[in-house]
């Protein structure tokens, strides 16, 4: 009761001081160690740290975010989106339904969340802003899309659950792909509504007719590929 009483309290003074959680776990659970009337040896810490993550479902992680770094440093990325003009790009609120598409097929590529919108934001976002769309709506936009990561397989969320409850990983994939998809296009038909009820200047001038949505992409790639 003693020991349990000394942690709480080392724990809950360095919270207080503002030393990060992680740290404060650490030293609290150290103090634990020297109180205790029983000897234990403070090797155990070290141990029990690298213990903890040394997991080879955990390799997926870091190895997914290379991927999506690899892919929006050369010139991927905006295929990616160019292919998510010429199936969405054409229809009203074109390039927020961009947003979203590309949203997706960037989540099934790096797996995770923040990763995926700084990644699309970046390039959708001051699209949006000269297209007539507000800029709140803009970055709400490529945000929520953002959060597809989490569901859409490979999901670094889903890796961790699964190593920590011991959950199949390949069962937690196979079950976030429909869901992830619904979602997606959930936040399309939601664009669609928002856009048209707010009038955004993006549909002025331009047809909604399928064949100016190919020349508009046509442009955007040409553009995007250079």
């Amino acid at each position: 009761m003693t020991v349990a009483i000394i942690v709480l309290a080392v724990l809950f003074l360095l919270m207080i001081l503002g030393v990060p959680i992680a740290i404060s776990l650490i030293i609290a659970s150290i103090s634990g160690f020297i109180s205790s009337i029983y000897y234990i040896p403070l090797e155990v810490v070290p141990q029990r740290l690298i213990t903890s993550v040394d997991s080879f479902p955990l390799l997926a992680i870091p190895f997914f975010m290379l991927t999506g770094e690899f892919m929006m440093s050369g010139s991927m990325g905006k295929r990616i989106a160019a292919f998510a003009f010429a199936a969405v790009g054409w229809v009203r609120a074109g390039l927020a339904q961009v947003s979203t598409l590309t949203s997706m097929f960037f989540a099934g590529i790096s797996g995770s969340g923040a990763a995926d919108t700084a990644a699309v934001g970046k390039m959708m976002i001051p699209m949006m802003e000269s297209k007539g769309y507000d800029k709140g709506f803009a970055a709400a936009t490529v945000a929520s899309a953002g959060t597809i990561a989490v569901v859409i397989p490979p999901s670094i969320p889903m890796i961790v659950y699964g190593v920590t409850a011991g959950v199949s990983i390949g069962d937690l994939f196979t079950a976030g792909i429909i869901p992830g998809i619904l979602i997606g296009l959930s936040l399309m038909m939601l664009n669609y509504w928002l856009t048209r009820k707010n009038n955004y200047s993006e549909e002025k001038g331009h047809s909604n007719s399928q064949h100016s949505g190919k020349l508009y992409m046509k442009g955007y790639w040409l553009c995007s590929c250079r």
